[in-house]
């Protein structure tokens, strides 16, 4: 996608240099291409670690000591 917008947008000089501005900070006035690929792998570490701790199984047991009977 980002060399896509090095190809059509005006903003990049269209050499390696301007490849290089378009594939890591954009740019000018924008937020840094890394930081958008930094925030949606820690989105998704964070998305996957909800589901995984969400499903792991439990262990839990319950002892059952036996049944007393009370006479009336």
């Amino acid at each position: 996608a980002n060399t896509v917008s090095f190809f059509f947008d005006p903003g990049y000089l269209k050499n390696i240099s301007g490849w290089l501005m378009a594939n890591t900070t954009g740019l000018p006035g924008y937020p840094p291409a890394w930081l958008f690929g930094l925030k949606s792998l820690l989105s998704n570490i964070i998305f996957a670690s909800a589901f995984y701790f969400a499903l792991i199984p439990k262990h839990e047991t319950v002892k059952i000591t036996g049944i007393q009977s009370q006479e009336v």
